[in-house]
């Protein structure tokens, strides 16, 4: 009997919590208590990135921001999707506890959204948040098409190391 009353309970409040979802692009339609879940579940099991690649046609290297946040809860993953958009993949060859991890991931213009909605939310990951929101700034505002000068790759590469030092910075405070 007591299960029955926990399945209505549940039942319920994921009926109440789908009813208030907003497709993207609107993040004003979010409700301020999912910003902040959203922005707890990227401090705690987030991060950001400023990945670097090289292209084969090219010989100047392409850098590319994304979010991605890590999971053995699915159900979870699928809500942050469903809020926000970005696609969930599984973890190659990662287990916890016997559990597989799941990892959500955003990157481009659903990164930016995602960011300007949550900057006051935000509390461990502020700093890299705002790395990311300069590196995409200047990326938009950049030379689509045109050639990219050394002066534009090396600001690129000093974002990529700064939101990798406060990763980093993290890390060695959690071991600590």
């Amino acid at each position: 009997m007591a299960e029955t009353k926990l399945d209505e309970f549940f039942a319920d409040v994921k009926q109440r919590r789908e009813q208030q979802l907003s497709p993207l692009p609107n993040p004003d339609g979010i409700l301020m208590e999912w910003k902040g879940y959203t922005a707890g579940m990227i401090d705690g099991e987030g991060c950001f990135q400023i990945l670097k690649q090289k292209p084969r046609n090219s010989p100047r290297p392409a850098h590319q921001a994304r979010l991605t946040v890590a999971n053995t809860n699915l159900e979870a993953l699928q809500f942050l999707k469903r809020l926000w958009g970005g696609a969930i993949l599984a973890k190659p060859l990662q287990i916890h506890d016997g559990k597989r991890v799941w990892l959500w991931i955003t990157q481009g213009r659903r990164l930016e959204i995602i960011l300007d909605a949550l900057s006051l939310y935000l509390v461990i990951k502020q700093k890299q948040a705002e790395s990311i929101r300069c590196f995409l700034s200047e990326k938009r505002a950049g030379v689509k098409g045109r050639r990219l000068t050394t002066e534009i790759i090396e600001r690129r590469e000093m974002y990529r190391h700064l939101v990798k030092k406060f990763n980093d910075s993290g890390r060695k405070a959690r071991i600590a």
